[in-house]
């Protein structure tokens, strides 16, 4: 199989996905935006918890090697004056070598409710 890509790239990139993009949104960045919203210190401590490891992409962004070859990137652009805060799950650009685009919408949804869960849960001393 491909080894990581190094590039990430959107859901709705993906072929035959156009159907699935919104739901996927839906179920991922919408649920982190209403979760976090402005709130980066939250977000940060989040990720940390479940061990995401930071990455500079937008204002915040970790990655997450979920398996070998597989990894996703939970990337936050904070809000402004303007426009709200906006979250999205971006995967390696070779995922889709190796994993169904369904299988990759079950690990982005089940990656959120990680993120969200980590959020309630108490820091560890």
């Amino acid at each position: 199989g491909a080894a990581l890509a190094g590039q990430w790239i959107p859901f709705e990139q993906w072929a035959n996905s156009q159907s699935k993009a919104q739901n996927f949104q839906q179920s991922t960045g919408d649920v982190l935006a209403n979760t976090f919203g402005n709130n980066a210190e939250a977000f940060i401590a989040a990720n940390q918890q479940i061990n995401g490891r930071q990455e500079f992409f937008a204002n915040l962004a970790y990655s997450y090697q979920v398996l070998p070859r597989v990894s996703l990137l939970v990337v936050c652009w904070l809000g402004s004056e303007d426009s709200p805060a906006a979250y999205r799950i971006l995967f390696d650009a070779n995922t889709r070598h190796h994993l169904s685009i369904e299988f990759c919408a079950l690990l982005g949804s089940h990656l959120t409710q990680q993120i969200v869960n980590a959020s309630s849960a108490p820091t560890s001393p």
